[in-house]
């Protein structure tokens, strides 16, 4: 990795390397990886369009209110730029959604009865399945098995009869 120059990226003075064949922006005179990089690619320019649209979004600030799946009330302000994740505040801590998969949320109107029964339907679907799982555990059969004992039993018969 090779330092090239500082220069100025919109109203940021970021370093530039290169690694490579690949260009990187960096947060002055820190390490060039993980959250200090603005913005990359494998030319000059790309590389500078990456960070000029990472910088524009950096400056924007939202608030998207909603309600968790337990009825606690969050903000959500932001994506991460790494893995996708919606970042947000829940009762004043950190939160972040899962990168593959979006949580249940509710919107920030939803009424306390709806979430309240939201919480009952869940509580029973737990309740059903654990049902669902001891009539498995007592009741389930390996048909593979019991059709291979089937077949050596009519095959043995077979045997026996000739």
């Amino acid at each position: 990795m090779t330092f090239v120059r500082s220069e100025q990226v919109g109203d940021r003075l970021l370093d530039l390397h290169l690694t490579g064949d690949f260009f990187r922006y960096v947060t002055h005179g820190k390490p060039c990886g993980g959250d200090n990089v603005w913005g990359s690619g494998l030319s000059l320019e790309a590389a500078r369009r990456a960070t000029q649209a990472k910088l524009r979004t950096d400056k924007i600030k939202v608030s998207v209110p909603f309600i968790t799946r337990q009825g606690n009330p969050g903000a959500a302000h932001g994506i991460h730029s790494r893995n996708g994740s919606v970042l947000a505040k829940v009762e004043g801590e950190k939160w972040e959604s899962g990168s593959y998969q979006t949580p249940v949320v509710f919107g920030a109107d939803t009424p306390p009865e709806v979430i309240s029964r939201y919480k009952e339907v869940t509580a029973e679907i737990s309740r059903l399945m654990e049902e669902r799982l001891g009539i498995e555990r007592k009741h389930k059969i390996d048909l593979k098995q019991h059709v291979k004992a089937a077949v050596e039993a009519a095959l043995a018969a077979a045997a026996a009869a000739a």
